[in-house]
């Protein structure tokens, strides 16, 4: 029955090294926090758009779990700040000076077929991915601020606005702590942080 038990309860994660924790904040906020953030602004504006009602749901889905994927990022660096200390401070306000750098997802080229027509169908045109991009920039710099302006260990506040006020719909899914979920999930968000490292 303890052993039981002890399988209940969020494991810790294993010690991390300081760079390490630099890492983990800049590929949770380029990944995370912009790529996956913008990954539900996109579901979402495009599940309001299409006229297809399943093609709707599928897309609010879809935002719903990207948006709760970049929030577990922002657990992440929460985490990863008051763990890291100013090195992790540091790779944060870096990576904020690579938001820009980003690049909008391009849309290929489909001939013979309208605008409209992909937008009714979940697909939406090449200048609104750009505009939910600079939107998606935007949020996550305002987001930061907090955090690269006072204490390491300052927490990022939630934002006011959630991806189910974007458009998608209210589904029940168990709340667990964020140390818990970190303990799921560390090993996942390291890797992704390596593979953002090894990309500069």
């Amino acid at each position: 029955m303890i052993q039981e038990l002890s399988q209940d309860r969020p494991q810790r994660p294993g010690p991390v090294e300081g760079d390490d924790w630099s890492r983990l904040v800049r590929g949770s906020l380029l990944d995370g926090c912009l790529g996956e953030g913008l990954a539900a602004s996109v579901a979402a504006e495009a599940s309001r758009r299409a006229s297809d009602p399943v093609i709707r749901e599928t897309l609010a889905v879809i935002a719903e779990d990207e948006g709760r994927h970049a929030e577990l990022a922002w657990d992440v660096i929460a985490f990863a700040l008051e763990r890291g200390g100013g090195k992790a401070q540091q790779a944060l306000r870096q990576a904020l000076d690579a938001l820009e750098t980003q690049k909008t997802p391009v849309l290929p080229s489909i001939p013979g077929v309208d605008e409209a027509f992909l937008a009714r169908n979940g697909v939406l045109p090449q200048a609104e991915l750009g505009r939910l991009m600079e939107e998606c920039i935007q949020r996550t710099r305002a987001r930061c601020q907090p955090s690269v302006s006072s204490a390491p260990q300052t927490i990022i506040p939630t934002p006011t606005t959630s991806f189910h006020d974007m458009g998608s719909p209210s589904r029940p899914h168990a709340k667990t702590s964020v140390r818990a979920r970190l303990s799921l999930s560390m090993g996942a968000t390291r890797e992704a942080g390596a593979s953002w490292s090894a990309r500069k």
